[in-house]
Order: C-alpha cells, then sequence, then structure tokens
C-alpha cells in the first residue's frame, strides 16, 4: 500500500512539475492572480512597483507588483513610471506627465515624451525638440542650435543629432563630448553603449562596437550585429559571423552561446527571460535554466523588472504577476536636486486678427495679404445652406497655439489647443471637446452640436463658422456684405471698420 502511494505521489509531483515548472518545497517563482478581469494583450516591464498594461480594446492602464489595478486603463497611450511619472496621453489627447494616482502632474500638450532620467525628459512640441524638468519647463541645455537632441540622458549623458544625421554625445552641462560621427547609437549603461558607423542593411546587420563616455572602443565593431546594452555586468548579443545569440561580460568574453535563438530579455535580478518555441524559460547567466514552463507566456516586454514578469496563464486564461522571491527589493533613492537655465517661455494669448470675404481666395491675417490655398485658387469661403463655410486649416495655421490633423481613413480631423482638443467628422453634426482643467489635473468631456456638418471641398476641410468660433474661444463678426472677421481681441465691428477691412480686399 505504501509503495502504491509513493508512486502516486511521484506521478503527481511529476504532472506539476510538466505543467507549472520547477517546483520545491519553497518555490522561487509565484503567481499572483492580476485583479483586472479583462483580457490583457501585452505591457511594459514593472517600474517602480507598476506595470503599465494594454487591454484588448487598447487602453493602457497600471497594476502593481501584487497584481491589484493601481490606475485604471484610461489611457490611449502609456509608459513605465520613472523618477515618480510617466508619459501618458488619453484617446485624442496629447502627451503628458501622470504621477502614481493617475493625475497629469505635467499638463499634457506634448507630440513625444520620453521617460524622466537624469531628472530631465526629452519632449517634441510640433518640429521642435528639447528638454524639461519636471515642473514641465524647457531647459536651455543644447547650446548649438545646429543640434537636436534624440535620447534622454542616461548616466548623465545623452545623444544630439546633426544637420546630416551624424549623432555625438553631450553632458549636463549641453557641452559636446564626443562629436558627431555616428550613423545609429544606443543609450548608456554601465559606462558603455553600442553605436555603429553605419546603418546596416536596412538596420538589420548593423557592424556594432561599444565605446566608453570618451568615444573610445571597448569593443571595436565586426563582431556583432545586434545587443542589448550591458546590464548586472553582461548583454546578450549577436555574434556576426556565426548568427548565434551569446552572453558576454564587460571585457567581451563570451560567457554561454545560446545558438541561432531569439535574444532573451536583460538580466535583472540576476536572472533572464526567454521564451523558446512554446516554453517560458529563466536563465542564470550561464547556460542552466533554472526555471521552465509551457503553461506561461511573458506579456511584459523587458523580462524580470522589480523582481515581476507580467505573463498570461494556461490555456490563454487569467493573467498573472510572477514573482521571484529572491530578487532584491528595489530601492528607494532620494530625488536629486538640481538648477537649470530655462528657454523663455512661448508667448500665450497672441492677439490675432483673420478676415475672410465670401468668394475671395484670399484673407488678411493682422492686416497681410495670404492667399487661403496657395496651391488651389479655389478654395474660399463660401455659403452652404444659409452657413458660411471657412476652409478649417488655413483658419486654424494662422490662429497661434493651434494645430490641426486630418485622418483620410475616416475623413475625421483632431484640432490642438493649448488647453483644447476638438474631433468632428464630415457628415457628423457633432464634435466632441475635451477642456483640460488645470484644478482637477483632467479633462473635462461635452459633445456639442453643429448646426452644419463639416464638408470636404475642393479636397479641402470647411466648417460652419459659428462652430470654429465656439470651439476654439474665438469672437465672430460678420457684415452683410460678406466679410467675415475672426478675433481674439476686437469688442466689434462697426460699419466704418467693416469699410476700411473690405478695401483691403479690392
Amino acid at each position: 500500500m505504501k509503495h502504491k502511494t509513493f508512486i502516486f505521489a511521484a506521478v503527481m509531483f511529476l504532472g506539476i512539475t510538466l505543467l507549472s515548472g520547477y517546483v520545491n518545497t519553497a518555490p522561487r517563482f509565484v503567481f499572483d492572480k492580476v485583479e483586472y478581469a479583462g483580457a490583457i494583450s501585452d505591457a511594459y516591464a514593472c517600474s517602480e512597483g507598476l506595470l503599465a498594461f494594454r487591454t484588448a480594446d487598447c487602453k493602457m492602464g497600471y497594476i502593481d507588483t501584487a497584481g491589484k489595478t493601481a490606475i485604471a486603463p484610461v489611457f490611449e497611450y502609456a509608459e513605465s513610471f520613472s523618477e515618480g511619472l510617466a508619459p501618458a496621453a488619453v484617446p485624442r489627447g496629447k502627451l503628458g506627465y501622470i504621477d502614481t494616482t493617475g493625475k497629469y502632474a505635467i499638463k499634457p500638450r506634448f507630440d513625444a515624451a520620453q521617460g524622466f532620467s537624469d531628472g530631465l525628459a526629452l519632449v517634441r512640441i510640433g518640429d521642435t525638440a528639447g528638454y524639461i524638468d519636471k515642473t514641465g519647463r524647457m531647459v536651455d541645455l543644447v547650446l548649438s542650435p545646429a543640434l537636436t537632441p534624440v535620447s534622454s540622458f542616461k548616466e548623465g549623458v545623452a545623444w544630439v543629432e546633426d544637420q546630416n544625421g551624424q549623432r555625438g554625445l553631450i553632458d549636463r552641462t549641453g557641452r559636446l563630448v564626443i562629436d558627431c560621427r555616428y550613423q545609429w547609437t544606443m543609450p548608456f549603461s554601465q559606462g558603455s553603449a553600442w553605436v555603429s558607423d553605419d546603418t546596416g542593411d536596412d538596420f538589420i546587420y548593423i557592424r556594432m562596437g561599444l565605446i566608453d563616455k570618451q568615444g573610445n572602443w571597448l569593443i571595436k565593431p565586426g563582431s556583432y550585429t545586434d545587443a542589448q546594452g550591458f546590464s548586472e555586468d553582461v548583454a546578450w548579443v549577436r555574434e556576426e559571423n556565426s548568427g548565434n545569440v551569446c552572453l558576454i561580460d564587460t571585457s567581451g568574453t563570451k560567457l554561454a552561446d545560446l545558438g541561432a535563438s531569439r535574444m532573451p530579455s536583460a538580466f535583472n535580478g540576476g536572472v533572464s527571460a526567454d521564451m523558446i518555441a512554446t516554453t517560458l524559460s529563466i536563465r542564470s547567466k550561464g547556460k542552466e535554466i533554472i526555471w521552465s514552463s509551457r503553461s506561461y507566456r511573458p506579456l511584459s516586454y523587458g523580462g524580470f523588472q522589480n523582481g515581476c514578469l507580467l505573463v498570461a496563464g494556461p490555456s490563454g486564461g487569467a493573467t498573472y504577476i510572477m514573482r521571484d522571491t529572491s530578487a532584491p527589493q528595489a530601492q528607494t533613492q532620494e530625488p536629486q536636486q538640481h538648477s537649470w537655465t530655462y528657454l523663455p517661455e512661448p508667448q500665450q494669448n497672441q492677439s490675432y486678427e483673420i478676415a475672410l470675404k465670401i468668394d475671395s481666395s484670399a484673407a488678411f491675417v493682422n492686416g497681410e495679404k495670404k492667399p487661403i490655398d496657395s496651391g488651389n485658387p479655389d478654395v474660399k469661403a463660401y455659403i452652404l445652406n444659409g452657413h458660411t463655410m471657412l476652409p478649417m486649416r488655413f483658419i486654424v495655421e494662422n490662429t497661434p497655439g493651434w494645430s490641426v490633423t486630418w485622418n483620410y481613413l475616416n475623413n475625421s480631423v483632431l484640432l490642438y489647443g493649448e488647453d483644447t482638443v476638438i474631433f468632428t467628422q464630415t457628415g457628423n453634426t457633432q464634435a466632441n471637446v475635451m477642456r483640460y482643467v488645470s484644478e482637477e489635473c483632467w479633462y473635462s468631456e461635452q459633445t456639442v452640436t453643429m448646426a452644419q456638418s463639416p464638408v470636404i471641398n475642393h479636397d479641402r476641410l470647411f466648417l460652419p463658422v459659428r462652430a470654429i468660433g465656439q470651439a476654439m474661444n474665438s469672437r465672430i463678426f460678420w457684415d452683410g456684405r460678406g466679410l467675415v472677421v475672426i478675433s481674439n481681441t476686437r469688442q466689434e465691428l462697426t460699419q466704418v471698420q467693416a469699410d476700411q477691412i473690405l478695401a483691403y480686399f479690392e
């Protein structure tokens, strides 16, 4: 009887091991079920105790290391937290920085934004890229107007690009410490960075080398075509000659060779995650696989961070936080104090006045005559169903602080102001308006009904003039002779004033 019991127990142990992976009396890897009940498609690696995850309907939120929902999935885009802040955007909104409560600590106004590092974050507004501090103010750091920043600061240095597309390195004073000589670069990690003098065959076969912060070669180009930054004194690389994935130390010594496989995650807490066919494997700093399972697949990019990895459960079931119980706990670092020189704040509420005349291909902006569309003289203000229709792009581009984005796929338009986002479509009399409320650090939303839906005429979008005025907080003035004036300062349009403006069109 005891013999049969022993066989049964052994079979059960083997079955559990095959299903769930490495098992012992004090399991190193434990699984906490994620509280969010919906399907999770992917996620970023854990950072500062939070994981950004994406739902099946492409909304993003955050869960903590216990699997609890920390910030509800309401964002269209969100990244990992760094230095207490994370870039995030609500649907149709611009990028700002949220804190761990999910409210905006830096209001959304950026077209692109990276995470904070060394107290600074790289952002872009329109065609202008630069660095902000945690107050959201632009820092006067890049000393030459011929240089454009292309990376966040890491370990006190950042990459910039010259007008020829060549990259160099600046320090925290803006001084160029490595001149612009590289075509391709990676961020610095543990005092070194992978770079290349060329971009290879469509960035696939890049001849990479490793440099220090003075530009000295630590590993000369010619050995590797792909690599990760060093983490815990090791890095995964792909050999140029063999195509094999190998683990090397900082001297370039090969520690392991995985053959022609995919590249595992970087090491964190002494382990690296790898998906081999249908098997999730956890490796030590060698060839040794210390845990594996066919029942889970990783959802978060970057492998283990903060001792956590987000995984999908068996047969596409629940999602779990896979925790490494032996991982060292992340230490809270005291925030560094910095003093910066700031760029001048952009002038807000600039005065403007735009005058148009029905059936005229010209307009007057602040008294200066301009063609409404230099490539198409048929684009004019006109009357449709008793409503004055104005060319949307011309109005927006000549209104300070506003920009426009057109989507040809669904004939929709997004208008962006300093604190306002407007979404409208052709054939639809309703427009969605979001206004940022500083006191609440969030948006208020409303639906505005227009008397006339937007239309496309001469391949340009036209909106009714009253809708433009309401949405953009502009004052609109009419004259019965076909004159329309849009202004943010004018209080009235008298007969005499209208006569003077109409004289411009003669």
